[in-house]
């Protein structure tokens, strides 16, 4: 029998884990399917939901029987992982490789060719063959972005959403125009507990059409707290996908649909 919501001490429900398929046995369903394949998890599973572009409010999320549309994306916060991207050019073309990338937003590790125009801006912050200074660079500064607006590195957040009818987690990039409100919502988000606030969390995602600098339309992500998961629950969480996902995140492909999205 599902265990009956109760109410926490900040007047949100405190919802069971056997609500989501995927932590009340469904994880069984793909590991024995990985088995079978002789296939290990990888970050490529995860299915990637973009935002949308020039202001859309509605989420598109892709799946197996064709895309779906949401006002709003819920469900439990199960890792988070900041980053960043510096792509070649300012008009980033469908499957170009990123030039650097970083996960600490301090040392950005060298990914794809140089392009000769960058070159005097990046050599100067250059620590050794394959690594660089992240926050010294030059296009890390504010102006150097397009149409001198912004920064020409794109600093992000990757957020994993397990939905309540979902097997795998929903990832979700943030890009800098939300970056505000997202950073410091999951910074709001501590509770009084031995394990990470994102194995408790439940949020919700929706969208709002805002408009930056330049005049220009783009979505922004405004998180919510929904719910929680007992303490317990969360540790489950913590060992069926919070440690999985740190291991695999860093092989996170930075592709077009990063490239793609529109930000602040």
């Amino acid at each position: 029998m599902a265990k009956k919501e109760t109410m926490a001490k900040n007047g949100l429900a405190v919802s069971a884990a056997s609500k989501f398929v995927a932590l009340r046995g469904g994880m069984n369903a793909v590991r024995a399917n990985l088995d079978a394949t002789g296939e290990a998890l990888s970050a490529s599973d995860l299915i990637r939901v973009p935002t949308p572009t020039a202001g859309g409010t509605t989420w598109c999320i892709p799946g197996p029987a064709g895309d779906e549309s949401a006002k709003s994306i819920a469900g439990v916060l199960c890792f988070y992982q900041k980053c960043g991207v510096l792509w070649p050019s300012l008009d980033t073309q469908p499957g170009a490789m990123p030039v650097l990338r970083t996960w600490d937003l301090e040392i950005a590790e060298q990914i794809g060719p140089i392009p000769a125009d960058m070159l005097d801006v990046l050599e100067p912050c250059r620590i050794d063959e394959r690594h660089f200074d992240w926050a010294k660079c030059g296009y890390n500064q504010w102006g150097s972005g397009k149409n001198g607006f912004g920064k020409r590195c794109k600093e992000q957040r990757l957020l994993f959403v397990l939905r309540e009818n979902a097997l795998l987690p929903l990832l979700i990039t943030v890009q800098p125009g939300s970056l505000k409100s997202v950073v410091k919502f999951v910074k709001s988000l501590g509770l009084q507990s031995q394990i990470p606030y994102y194995c408790c969390a439940i949020i919700d995602l929706s969208l709002e059409k805002v408009t930056n600098l330049g005049g220009q339309p783009y979505s922004q992500i405004v998180p919510k707290l929904v719910g929680t998961l007992s303490e317990a629950d969360g540790e489950m969480v913590k060992k069926q996908w919070t440690d999985p996902l740190a291991e695999i995140v860093r092989n996170v492909a930075l592709d077009r649909v990063d490239a793609a999205e529109e930000d602040g």
